[in-house]
Order: structure tokens, then sequence, then C-alpha cells
């Protein structure tokens, strides 16, 4: 039996190019992500995403939001690095194991 689960929790955070003075929404290639994630969730390959913050203020945290890839560990984090804000540094990803209760 493998231990490993079937879903990755996906943390989103600033990027490199990340332009703090920008609220997420006005950030480059955020239209790009946002297209990006509703295709994931459309398709069933994300089961959930979303911000922690409003997307229309500036960012307080380091974290920009969350993503529940419906992949194990190896293809969710391959899946990730499509991203157009990852590709253009704005944001960064990093993908964990996620063991998903499901009643």
């Amino acid at each position: 039996m493998d231990d490993a689960p079937a879903t990755s929790l996906v943390l989103v955070r600033p990027g490199p190019a990340w332009d703090h003075a920008r609220p997420l929404a006005a950030q480059r290639n955020a239209a790009a992500h946002l297209a990006w994630v509703r295709g994931h969730v459309a398709a069933g390959t994300a089961l959930t995403a979303g911000p922690v913050c409003r997307h229309d203020q500036r960012l307080t945290t380091d974290l920009v939001g969350v993503i529940v890839l419906a992949l194990p560990l190896a293809e969710a984090t391959t899946l990730a690095q499509t991203d157009p804000a990852v590709a253009g540094g704005q944001l960064r990803m990093s993908v964990h194991p996620y063991f998903r209760v499901v009643a």
C-alpha cells in the first residue's frame, strides 16, 4: 500500500518579480495566473483555490494564496511550474503532500 497522498497543497507566495507597491490584481501576469487557476478548477485538477488577501489590496503577509490539487506531489510540483506568474517570477509555489480528509 502506498502511503503517499493523491492530493497536494500548494502555498503561493510572492516571487522575486512581485511588485510590493501594487495589489494582487495589478501584478504582471495576474490575469494569466487567474486563467490558469480557473482552468484547473474547471478541469477538476484543482479542488479549491483562492487568495488569502483581497485581490484589490496590497499584500501584507508573505502568503498570497493556496491551491489544493488532485494530484500527487511529483505531478503537482511539475504543474505548479507551468503557471504563467511563476514562470514570470511574480509568484513562487511550494508544493506539499496533503492528506485530505473525506467523509
